[in-house]
């Protein structure tokens, strides 16, 4: 008999369903910046200015963006990952590439859910900005 140890993946689904019932915020973040998902649930990593892009374009201020379309997709045959509508902003300076991001509760002293990376393009015109988080950036496996 064999037996594979692990959480079930209707319970990582579970799991998943219940981050994106909370209504959470998105804030963006230089590639300097240190954020650290893995630090000590006694003292959990919460929403804070430092690092915070300021730049990222109309729409957005300090705090982050609330996010909205928020779904539990299938990342691959072993987890599950959350996708959210894309974000378009009006024109700022922050260039096309890939920043960090925190995904965070506010109605639970700003903690954090999520740190991952995040997909900022520009338009040609430099007018419309999308933010984009890729469906393996948080995936439970």
């Amino acid at each position: 008999m064999t037996f594979v140890p692990g959480f079930t993946r209707l319970q990582k689904k579970k799991w998943m369903d219940a981050i994106v019932a909370l209504g959470c915020k998105v804030a963006l973040y230089s590639t300097t910046t240190a954020l650290d998902a893995t630090v000590d649930p006694a003292t959990p990593l919460a929403y804070g200015v430092s690092g915070e892009l300021t730049d990222v374009g109309t729409g957005y201020t300090a705090g982050g963006y609330v996010l909205a379309g928020e779904a539990v997709a299938v990342a691959d045959t072993n987890g599950y990952g959350i996708t959210f509508d894309t974000i378009a902003l009006g024109a700022g300076t922050v260039a096309t590439g890939t920043y960090g991001a925190m995904i965070y509760d506010p109605a639970d002293a700003n903690k954090a859910i999520a740190v991952c990376q995040v997909n900022i393009t520009v338009g040609s015109s430099g007018t419309v900005m999308n933010i984009t988080v890729p469906v393996n950036a948080l995936k439970v496996v």
